[in-house]
């Protein structure tokens, strides 16, 4: 290589790093004229409650609570009254339980012994639960959710485990329950419970059925029978031969 030649130009890279975190939850505000635009772009929905005088906007108020539902639903709890209902579709057994004061273990405990005898527990809003069951099978229900209750899904009716584990839950009070589309109490859940299975009964039924239909073919052959009995003595005594007297 001679050195009369120029070798070829070479060209330094530069690469910028940054070590610093942005801060997400205090971030830089934003220039003061793209604060103006994201200040006009924020939905402006109105309230339809800013006129009402002060009586009718307390929340002990029942009116209150109806101009409330008036708003309608959100989105997210459309969704909500959708999974719902497919949950109170696809169970045969729905149990309304009301929930008092707990703690997160307890709760953890309480789903985990509801889980492995594969039901559900969940715990919704009771406007949720008020829109789910409205002209359904289930809107006897709706008297029910006044203050925090949960529901307990099962697609079996399991009466007598559902009446087991309500007493191994003291932050839960079983309410009543749905069981093949009869709303009933906890006193008849414990009538229910002490039932045969269905498959007993059907035995049972079955017996029963063959038991009368035998014994309705003895009460109608009873007396042909009786009448072929007397009229064969009559033919042996008639074709008898007379006896020798002595």
């Amino acid at each position: 290589m001679g050195w009369g030649r120029s070798s070829p130009p070479w060209t330094p890279v530069v690469a910028i790093v940054r070590y610093r975190k942005p801060n997400i939850q205090r971030p830089h505000p934003p220039h003061w004229e793209r604060a103006k635009v994201l200040k006009l772009v924020i939905p402006q929905y109105p309230d339809p409650l800013k006129d009402l005088p002060f009586n009718l906007t307390c929340e002990k108020n029942t009116m209150y609570k109806d101009l409330n539902k008036k708003t309608g639903l959100h989105q997210y709890e459309k969704v909500m009254v959708r999974l719902i209902k497919k949950r109170l579709d696809s169970s045969r057994m729905v149990a309304v339980l009301h929930r008092n004061r707990t703690t997160r273990e307890d709760e953890f405990e309480a789903n985990l012994l509801i889980h492995k005898e594969g039901m559900t527990l969940r715990s919704y809003t009771d406007n949720l639960v008020i829109e789910a069951v409205k002209e359904t099978q289930f809107e006897p229900i709706t008297s029910l959710f006044v203050s925090q209750q949960s529901l307990i899904f099962s697609e079996e009716p399991k009466v007598a485990f559902l009446l087991k584990a309500v007493r191994k839950m003291p932050t839960f009070t079983l309410l009543a329950a749905i069981v093949d589309g009869s709303f009933l109490s906890v006193s008849q859940l414990n009538w229910y419970s002490r039932l045969p299975s269905l498959d007993v009964m059907r035995a049972q039924l079955c017996s029963s059925l063959s038991s009368l239909g035998s014994q309705l073919t003895n009460v109608l052959t009873h007396h042909p029978s009786e009448l072929s009995r007397c009229l064969d003595e009559r033919q042996k005594a008639v074709n008898a031969p007379p006896s020798d007297s002595t």
